[in-house]
């Protein structure tokens, strides 16, 4: 898997190895970049879409989700 992009400190978006993206939560800090490989060791939960035609709407309250709970 590789790193898309990093929502939280404990959220990343990924990219599996058939070019899905996965949203997933780690209890330790990813501490890691865009294109970074992920330690899966690290990974407690992932969500994966599977409707696509979703997939905009889903980023959108999962963003807004992450900004209210880091508050």
């Amino acid at each position: 898997m590789q790193i898309q992009k990093v929502l939280t400190n404990n959220v990343i978006s990924v990219i599996d190895e058939q070019g899905t993206e996965i949203v997933v939560m780690g209890r330790g800090r990813f501490q890691r970049h865009p294109g970074d490989p992920v330690d899966e060791a690290l990974i407690d939960k992932s969500f994966r879409l599977e409707d696509h035609r979703l997939t905009s709407g889903w980023k959108c309250c999962f963003k807004r989700f992450c900004m209210m709970w880091s508050r």
